[in-house]
């Protein structure tokens, strides 16, 4: 089960979250209005993508022009398909990821706060599989800005708390990276909490088709978030940087 563990929490929940990276991909068919910039604007103006464009332009205002001129440069072209969504999304994820580097220098009490907002978030559709397993496969995104399950409230004060966190850290240069050791004794926990190698399996896969996700999906991270294992903060560092890091 270690095996596949660390696989999984390594890539398999890389889901994007509600952060601003994945949103500006998962925009792109919403985006209606006549000019370059009007399109992008609409775009990072729509909720849950506004939210998070919102706070990291309070916290990371470079970084924010940086995202929107990319946008800019990508959709000048026209409404990006096919390679150039490839090019958008990595350098859009690449902007953030260097954001949420800086999360693996944050105390774990406030992995933690990170980890319970995105619960949080996803607990109203739990109990819809469809839309809870395309959440997990590709973040909030994943479901129309105006579903009423989403709140808006909820998501700034995520937002602000995750960008407050990452800029909080900017300049810590004292980083933690998981151990293999981590992951052998959480998959322990995991299996305690009644954690199967399916579980991880629909994980590691994220098929947003799949109405096994949503339930494996979340249970993966409650274990995690409440495990104290040695070295369970470090997973949670991971988890919360492969979920925000774009």
């Amino acid at each position: 089960m270690n095996r596949t563990l660390k696989s999984m929490l390594t890539w398999g929940v890389a889901a994007g979250a509600f952060v601003a990276a994945k949103g500006v991909v998962m925009g792109v068919l919403a985006a209606t209005t006549p000019t370059t910039a009007e399109r992008v604007d609409a775009i990072l103006a729509q909720n849950p993508v506004a939210t998070s464009y919102q706070a990291m332009q309070r916290h990371f205002p470079m970084e924010a022009v940086e995202l929107r001129a990319l946008m800019l440069d990508v959709y000048r072209l026209g409404t990006p398909h096919g390679a150039a969504l490839v090019v958008l999304s990595r350098e859009a994820g690449a902007i953030h990821g260097r954001l949420a580097a800086n999360l693996r220098a944050a105390q774990d009490a406030e992995i933690v706060a990170i980890l319970d907002d995105w619960l949080t978030a996803i607990a109203p559709f739990q109990s819809d599989p469809v839309a809870c397993s395309a959440i997990a496969a590709g973040g909030l995104t994943a479901v129309p800005a105006n579903d009423p399950r989403i709140d808006l409230a909820h998501m700034e004060e995520a937002a602000e708390r995750l960008y407050a966190t990452m800029d909080r850290y900017r300049f810590d240069v004292d980083r933690r990276f998981a151990q293999d050791g981590d992951f052998d004794a959480f998959a322990g926990v995991f299996a305690a909490d009644g954690g199967t190698e399916a579980e991880l399996a629909a994980v590691e896969a994220s098929d947003p088709q799949d109405p096994e996700l949503c339930g494996a999906y979340r249970h993966v991270l409650t274990s995690l978030r409440h495990a104290e294992s040695a070295g369970a903060d470090r997973l949670r560092m991971e988890i919360v940087v492969s979920l925000f890091g774009g």
